[in-house]
């Protein structure tokens, strides 16, 4: 959605500082990205500077140039659904001279940079015309400053009593010409309009305007203002009385300070999201870092704790083993395949959005890119933070075994890694990740040790509340929860219930049974039993074999269920 100073085709830039004011402090994250009139001047950076050369040369050489569009996307999760939505603006900001006094931006433009966005179907129209304007904080100092200077002279002045002065002769008929032919002598005795606005004039006719209409129409009060165009405008109003007048004149002091304080302009965005603390992503980022700084803050800080750059992140393994480009589009391509996946991230409306369906035409607008780069975060986000386990098996045995048992045990599926959790279980990771499927087949349990692949032991843990750690009695747990879930209740019956509640108790009867037997092969253990174990492959008709499918099956099952936002499942990223 494109935004702009004024209401027109676009959105009107105060009505969106208002909703930003909502969405910006509940938002997870937010993505931006900046247009350009130039990029580098003088030094470029090459690859054997440092990032602080580079952060110096972009800060010496590149500043002249404006950041002239810049892209906000701000995305939301949805917990209970498990997906996100965002809102994207596509702000055009352009300076402004405030007042004749104060500071007249000047900026530098590269030609080949200005055909770029042409080429991309940049609006330079719109820019120049209604571009949001800003002021910095410093900026603002000298404009309050004046604004105070300029009301307590007009209070003295209107306090003394000034001589007249004479009007020239050549501009005698003008004078004339707007206080009675059809002008102000016309309008107040009529109730509408409430005002009428004069041509524009040069000081000096302003000036003998105040003077003369205040002389001959003791009810008319006479105000310049900016007009749209920015030029200065005298207007004129009806005063009935002392009490109106002093009503017109505070209306008057307030439109100036609102005037003033609504110059800050775009920098209150930059201040909401300086304010929220929330993650900033980008792509490439550092050169729209400077720009914003440059621009719309009045120092540069030393650290960037909530700053994420997703080329770099690209760039860095593990991710630059999978990921052969860190050109956004391209790196959005890969990121919508495997190994990757892109979560979804809806607009929350019609007009304040894009569509993933990724468009060579809104390539290069700032707000789209924004969007791609949110996009391109989360897929790379959501792969660290799912990694791979399928190799990763959860082991329980008897209290005396050691490594070089466990190394033994998956001996015939490679070498193998292992990690202890306490006296009785481990995590075992394969170095060759091809015989997972294997291990899953061949080793489950027996009377010695139980086998459980990482991502069922670790669901378990996370969403029982039964508190067993041992691989038998979590089994057990898991079949049981299994056998629940699929029981379908047509209705709400006692028959139904009843049914139920049976169910439920013969399954926790089976499981007692199983603890109890489980617990004297535990107790009548011992050295000669373990010497008899063996690691050959479990037959398909022994007992255990029936508990490995049903494993393997909840994992297929539960193997492509959605992953919740990046920083959400981090608690095993070690593993």
């Amino acid at each position: 959605m494109d935004v702009t100073r004024e209401m027109s085709t676009d959105a009107d830039f105060r009505a969106v500082l208002s909703e930003l004011k909502n969405t910006i402090p509940s938002c997870h994250f937010l993505a931006i990205d900046g247009e350009f009139t130039g990029l580098l001047v003088g030094d470029k950076i090459n690859a054997y500077d440092s990032p602080a050369k580079q952060f110096s040369k972009m800060r010496q050489e590149s500043m002249e140039y404006l950041l002239i569009e810049f892209g906000l996307c701000v995305f939301h999760y949805n917990k209970e659904k498990n997906s996100f939505t965002h809102r994207g603006y596509n702000f055009y900001v352009f300076p402004r001279q405030f007042s004749q006094r104060s500071y007249d931006p000047q900026f530098r433009c590269s030609s080949s940079s200005l055909s770029f966005l042409i080429s991309h179907g940049f609006d330079f129209n719109k820019l120049f015309k209604d571009g949001i304007h800003y002021t910095t904080d410093s900026q603002m100092e000298p404009l309050r400053a004046n604004l105070e200077e300029k009301q307590k002279l007009r209070n003295i002045k209107s306090l003394l009593q000034t001589e007249s002065i004479p009007i020239p002769d050549i501009h005698v008929p003008l004078i004339e010409d707007i206080c009675h032919r059809d002008r102000i002598e016309k309008f107040l005795p009529i109730k509408e309009p409430k005002e009428l606005q004069l041509d524009q004039y040069n000081g000096y006719i302003r000036k003998l305007l105040y003077q003369e209409v205040g002389k001959r129409f003791p009810h008319a009060y006479l105000e310049t203002r900016t007009a749209s165009d920015g030029n200065r405008t005298m207007f004129v109003m009806r005063s009935d009385g002392d009490e109106n007048r002093k009503k017109l004149e505070d209306d008057k002091i307030d439109r100036e300070i609102n005037e003033v304080e609504e110059a800050t302009g775009f920098c209150e965005v930059i201040n909401l999201i300086s304010l929220s603390r929330k993650l900033v992503v980008g792509h490439n980022m550092m050169l729209d870092l400077c720009h914003i700084l440059h621009q719309f803050c009045d120092t540069l800080p030393f650290e960037y704790k909530r700053l994420l750059d997703t080329k770099y992140m690209a760039s860095a393994p593990p991710l630059k083993d999978y990921i052969s480009s860190s050109n956004l589009n391209k790196l959005y391509e890969i990121l919508a395949k495997d190994p990757f996946s892109i979560p979804s991230a809806d607009a929350e409306n019609e007009y304040v959005g894009y569509s993933n369906d990724i468009s060579k035409s809104k390539l290069h607008e700032a707000g789209y890119d924004a969007y791609i780069t949110g996009l391109c975060f989360l897929g790379m986000a959501n792969y660290l933070d799912c990694a791979n386990r399928d190799h990763v098996f959860h082991v329980s045995f008897l209290k005396d075994w050691k490594t070089n048992d466990l190394v033994k045990l998956f001996s015939p599926f490679g070498s193998v890694q292992v990690c202890w959790l306490n006296d009785t279980s481990a995590y075992v990771a394969l170095n060759r990740h091809d015989q997972a499927k294997l291990v899953q087949k061949t080793l489950t349990q027996s009377d010695s040790y139980t086998v459980i692949q990482y991502s069922i032991y670790q669901r378990h843990e996370s969403s029982c509340q039964c508190g067993r750690t041992y691989g038998k009695a979590v089994l057990a747990c898991i079949n049981m929860t299994k056998s629940l879930t699929q029981l379908v209740v047509s209705s709400p019956t006692t028959t139904n219930l009843r049914k139920r509640r049976s169910l439920e108790l013969q399954q926790s009867e089976t499981h007692e049974k199983q603890l109890i037997a489980l617990k004297k092969r535990s107790r009548s253990s011992g050295e000669s039993s373990y010497s008899k174990r063996s690691i050959d492959p479990i037959p398909e008709e022994e007992e255990g074999e029936e508990e490995a499918i049903a494993s393997t099956q909840y994992n297929e099952q539960h193997r492509t269920k959605a992953s919740p936002p990046y920083g959400l499942t981090a608690k095993h990223r070690g593993a």
